[in-house]
């Protein structure tokens, strides 16, 4: 299971994501979608370990990171 609460990410000052939400079950298919510059690779960047959020946390199969 991963769970996303309440991730915003800076880069350079500037606000990239804020506020976000998400909760994805094992074995669940999930689409992220949205017009381009709306942050869909920075989220997925985010979860990977490349970007560090400034608020918010990720916990994945219950393991805080």
């Amino acid at each position: 299971m991963l769970k996303i609460q309440n991730i915003s990410v800076k880069i350079s000052n500037s606000i990239i994501l804020k506020n976000i939400d998400m909760y994805i079950k094992r074995g669940m298919i999930t689409c992220i979608m949205g017009k381009n510059g709306m942050g869909k690779t920075t989220l997925l960047e985010t979860i990977i370990g490349h970007h560090k959020p400034y608020l918010g946390y990720i916990n994945y199969n219950g393991e805080h990171f």
